[in-house]
């Protein structure tokens, strides 16, 4: 199976197991902000170009946090990631921690006005990039909607 398909296929059922059950919480677009790979002294600007848009979904009183990028579509659950609410009187203001079994971390923090649009702050923290072999990390934004 060619690595396309093998996305595509992947992307679809990610899809068909969120859609009967899942509550989408937000909707937000590319993220924009900054990152550095290796050396914490030189940060760049993350344009957007790269980052994902993200879903934020709530499955009972689980969450998962959505990515669809050039590389498809795939999950913090989808990668053994586990996905822990922190905070947030409701789900408009909603802080989120998604830990990966390596000790990779993000944090989700999402706050919606009454009109349902609003922002993502979210940040990562990687023990090493898959292309450098280096710790990696970023600040990002994002604007969202419910």
């Amino acid at each position: 199976m060619n690595k396309r398909l093998a996305l595509l296929l992947s992307a679809s059922l990610l899809t068909m197991a969120y859609s009967a059950s899942a509550e989408t919480i937000a909707e937000c677009g590319k993220s924009v902000g900054k990152e550095y790979a290796g050396d914490p002294n030189k940060w760049t600007d993350a344009d957007g170009s790269f980052n994902p848009q993200t879903t934020i979904v709530q499955v009972g009183s689980d969450y998962d946090v959505l990515f669809r990028d050039q590389l498809g579509m795939r999950s913090v659950r989808s990668q053994q990631g586990r996905v822990f609410r922190v905070e947030g009187a409701d789900n408009g203001r909603l802080t989120l921690l998604a830990v990966y079994p390596l000790g990779d971390i993000e944090t989700y923090q999402l706050t919606l006005g009454k009109d349902g649009r609003g922002t993502l702050l979210w940040t990562s923290s990687k023990h090493q990039s898959f292309v450098t072999g280096t710790p990696v990390g970023g600040l990002y934004v994002a604007q969202c909607t419910r």
